[in-house]
């Protein structure tokens, strides 16, 4: 059951003790310093993202599952921080620099307590978001930090059209904003959603890499986790 594998797979970036340690797919590696950032190349199978602690996941991941969530086995509940992000062969470059970014934020709960949507005619996202001015202001103070490291990966930044980066935790895609929208109302009005809340530390702070198409966990598939 996915629900229960995902809350492993995190269990195990949380307890990583040694520099490389692997779980149904997922990688953990740990980072060291570098200086200066690499102008390279962006790909959509990595990203920076925040990810939530254990016990977040599962109201989350049965939002999703109630929704038909095709990226369930995709990715795990995450932000996108720094999406699109660079390839692999640039981590060893990329993650000091983040971290040493990570070092001037304070810790702080985040409350997703909200659903929203976005899209049009032909596309439609359904999403959770953190409706608190001062969460806001904290999530957009962590992009900041993280997009100052890597001032190439700034697409989440100008994705919402205006000069602020709007964070969200995506549940599912629809095929219009519509289907999105009547999809919300479902949800608001079942039991398989309320808000969650979680405290955001460094460790929270993840760089993914999608490896194989299907994403799910399995040799030559799943995702590859980095501690930032």
């Amino acid at each position: 059951m996915w629900l229960s594998c995902t809350a492993a797979v995190h269990r195990t970036f949380a307890a990583v003790a040694s520099p490389f340690q692997r779980c149904c797919g997922f990688t953990a590696c740990a980072a060291a310093d570098a200086s200066e950032a690499p102008r390279i190349p962006k790909v959509h199978t990595s990203t920076v993202a925040l990810i939530p602690p254990d016990d977040a996941w599962s109201v989350v991941q049965a939002a999703r599952r109630s929704l038909g969530d095709r990226g369930l086995y995709r990715w795990p509940p995450h932000i996108n921080l720094l999406y699109p992000f660079v390839p692999p062969e640039r981590y060893p470059d990329a993650l000091p620099r983040l971290a040493s970014a990570l070092r001037s934020i304070e810790p702080f709960e985040l409350s997703l307590d909200a659903l929203g949507c976005f899209g049009g005619r032909s596309r439609g996202v359904l999403y959770t978001y953190a409706s608190a001015p001062d969460s806001l202001a904290r999530l957009r103070q962590l992009q900041g930090a993280l997009e100052r490291a890597m001032p190439m990966c700034d697409d989440q930044r100008k994705a919402g059209g205006g000069s602020e980066f709007v964070p969200h935790m995506t549940l599912c895609h629809f095929s219009s904003r519509e289907e999105a929208e009547e999809a919300r109302d479902r949800l608001a009005a079942s039991d398989a959603w309320r808000p969650t809340t979680f405290r955001v530390a460094d460790d929270a702070v993840h760089v993914m890499r999608r490896a194989g198409d299907s994403g799910q966990p399995g040799a030559g598939s799943g995702i590859e986790n980095h501690f930032v």
